[in-house]
């Protein structure tokens, strides 16, 4: 948007505490998925409910914890009555200091938001090495790269994001190697690695908050 008024813009991520997750690697690699969004219209979560209903065709015992509440659960408590589905579980709103147990008790992490702007929850993910399936938006693209730190759909597509669940638990080595891919990328996104950005934005605007003084 900045670059259609011909404005230059530069993105600095968002921050994790690296020390609230655990890493682990998933051996073997069960049908747990975790979903840690809110029951709201951008955040897909219908879109979720029914792919896990297309992964129990073949894997009967999925389960998916949803982990979170809105002004949708009521709506998605329905559909997963109206599907007949097993194994789903309304985990309620969970905070900061215990959300870390909800990936590390999962074994890979869902994500069908249709609108985000730059989900912590998947850097999350990352760090506790819950592989990543998700929706290819502009800004989640910017953070999961497609083959190599994760598996991405198009928006609203729950066939698509079942496909990625099922290549996963299908290959749990390429399952584990996009983890490790992932855990390894999460470094970027620590404090001391993000302040420093915030430290030179700084310090650029500064200086050119100066040259400008010193031109009138």
């Amino acid at each position: 948007m900045f670059r259609q008024f011909g404005l230059e813009a530069q993105a600095i991520p968002n921050i994790i505490d690296l020390a609230q997750f655990r890493y682990r690697v998933r051996s073997p690699l069960r049908p747990h998925l975790v979903c840690p969004r809110g029951f709201h219209p951008y955040y897909g979560i219908d879109v979720v409910v029914r792919a896990v209903a297309e992964v129990q065709q073949s894997y009967p015992d999925a389960r998916l914890d949803l982990v979170g509440g809105g002004p949708l659960e009521g709506i998605i408590r329905d559909l997963v009555a109206q599907l007949k589905l097993a194994n789903v579980n309304f985990m309620g709103v969970a905070s900061r200091a215990e959300i870390g147990r909800f990936y590390d008790q999962a074994d890979i992490f869902v994500n069908a938001s249709n609108l985000d702007n730059m989900p912590v929850s998947i850097l999350e993910a990352f760090a506790s090495g819950t592989p990543v399936v998700a929706t290819e938006l502009e800004s989640v693209k910017y953070i999961v790269a497609h083959e190599r730190t994760g598996l991405l759909s198009k928006p609203g597509d729950a066939t698509a994001l079942a496909g990625n669940i099922l290549r996963f638990l299908n290959r749990p080595d390429l399952a584990a190697q996009m983890a490790q891919e992932a855990f390894e990328e999460s470094s970027r996104y620590h404090w001391t690695v993000v302040r420093k950005q915030w430290l030179q934005l700084y310090a650029d605007m500064t200086s050119r908050r100066q040259k400008a003084q010193q031109r009138k």
